[in-house]
């Protein structure tokens, strides 16, 4: 543990270079009540180089508002390097005091019973006292931080839940899905807790949950559906087992993750069952994001339902990000990669059709083919490496053309194009994969929904209410 001074500029301190924090890498910050915790990232704000002498230093070095604030407030900065974080606590000098216990659960954001069960006692305690009842420095972190519960529905490989997963903030507790490959994946990115099985057959918790999430099957509503009504379609009745398991668990906020055509399909027939199924107990706001506009590679469109009993929630008003282009992904993919190899191999006349298609082109540019009215605007679609990706979906029964390569996508490009490093593996079957990844959500706009989700659940679990989020 170091000891750093305050200053009104904000937060800067160097640290020797390590495989996680270097000269050029990124990190992402979280502001606390009592700390500031740092993470490595893949995107972020940037490590500064910092010479001493011959030797170079990690330098960070952050001026935004909401640290100056918690900096400039306290005595003296704590500053702990650990394996997957560096801690900096911001601590004021109010050891000596005599304060109550009311005082230490405002001030610190530390439940009643949590803090009865560290000190011992009740009534009034010393700080100190209460410091000294703590045997693990994590245990005093643990009391300091809050977390949400989670249940996630259709859960597939766990790319909506990433967000959540890798925010500590939330806790997983339940997920399900019928596909057992996507359970395989989900087992290793996130954990043991998914339920490989029938949606139909959970049933309200006991212990009840924060948040809700999932996205019902969207094969009934999405624009490929070509052949039948939604209604006709074997998982349209799966929207009202969300319903169903979210009025039995009475989460304080749910979320729905969809195609647009969920918002519009059939005159908006299944908007209105949830609506109707929901909108009595829960206000409910809906918006289409584009991947693109939040960050993302790929202009992949998906509808967002937002049910709150805490008070009105909004995601974000758009804020259009700079284009990021299939080149910035495919620059991350390399062989270290789980999912480097996992490719589909065309037979030579699909290869054949592929050497005609242009960057940025589709079948229009094969000459058997260029006439035949029934074909997807995205068949035989060569990606052009410095735009945006066409929405990604089982890239195999709907081929997407590498941008220089006559082949279709391995999983790992596929997974890069939507967001994810290579952290995140796809399991089971080649095909099982294709789905799993072309099924998911994209990892820009998963962030979205759990940042503007997280603002709602802190502004009430902290104040007893909470804002319209524009």
């Amino acid at each position: 543990m170091r000891k750093y001074k305050t200053s009104k500029r904000g937060l800067t301190f160097s640290i020797t270079p390590d495989e996680q924090y270097y000269p050029g890498s990124h990190y992402v910050y979280e502001v606390r009540r009592n700390c500031i915790i740092i993470r490595p990232s893949e995107e972020g704000m940037t490590v500064s180089r910092k010479k001493c002498g011959v030797k170079e230093k990690a330098l960070f070095d952050i001026r935004q508002k909401d640290v100056r604030r918690a900096v400039s407030t306290s005595d003296y900065l704590e500053m702990e390097v650990k394996e997957d974080r560096i801690v900096v606590r911001c601590v004021r000098e109010i050891r000596n005091r005599i304060i109550s216990l009311e005082e230490v659960m405002k001030e610190f954001c530390i439940s009643k019973a949590n803090l009865s069960i560290a000190a011992g006692m009740e009534g009034q305690i010393t700080f100190d006292e209460y410091l000294a009842s703590i045997t693990e420095d994590t245990q005093l972190e643990n009391d300091l931080k809050q977390v949400f519960s989670v249940m996630s529905l259709f859960s597939g490989a766990g790319m909506l839940d990433w967000a959540f997963y890798k925010d500590p903030a939330f806790e997983i507790r339940f997920a399900c899905d019928y596909d057992k490959g996507a359970c395989e994946s989900y087992r290793h990115n996130i954990g043991d807790h998914i339920f490989h099985g029938d949606v139909r057959t959970i049933h309200g918790n006991d212990d009840p949950y924060n948040l809700i999430i999932g996205g019902p099957s969207c094969k009934p509503f999405s624009a490929s559906n070509r052949r039948k009504m939604a209604g006709d379609h074997q998982d349209v009745d799966l929207v009202n087992e969300y319903i169903r398991i979210t009025k039995e668990n009475r989460p304080e906020v749910f979320v729905i993750e969809n195609v647009p055509q969920f918002i519009t399909c059939e005159h908006g027939r299944y908007m209105d069952r949830v609506m109707n199924g929901l909108g009595n107990t829960y206000e409910i706001t809906s918006a289409i994001v584009r991947d693109t506009d939040v960050g993302g590679y790929t202009l992949r469109k998906r509808a967002i339902l937002i049910g709150s009993r805490i008070g009105l929630i909004r995601l974000p008003d758009k804020v259009i990000h700079p284009i990021r282009t299939v080149r910035e992904a495919l620059e991350k993919v390399n062989p270290e990669w789980f999912n480097y190899t996992d490719q589909t191999v065309s037979r030579p006349e699909t290869v054949k059709n592929m050497s005609y298609v242009r960057p940025g082109h589709n079948f229009k540019d094969i000459p058997e083919l260029r006439d035949n009215p029934n074909m997807h605007s995205d068949r035989y679609y060569r990606l052009d490496l410095n735009s945006p990706s066409p929405t990604i979906v089982n890239w195999r029964k709907l081929p997407l053309i590498h941008p220089t390569e006559n082949r279709t996508l391995t999983v790992a490009e596929a997974s890069a194009l939507m967001g994810f490093n290579k952290e995140f593996q796809f399991h089971g079957s080649l095909d099982s994969r294709q789905q799993q990844c072309g099924n998911g959500c994209t990892l820009a706009i998963g962030k979205l929904i759990k940042e503007t989700v997280k603002k709602a659940l802190s502004a009430f679990h902290n104040k007893g209410n909470v804002p319209v989020i524009n």
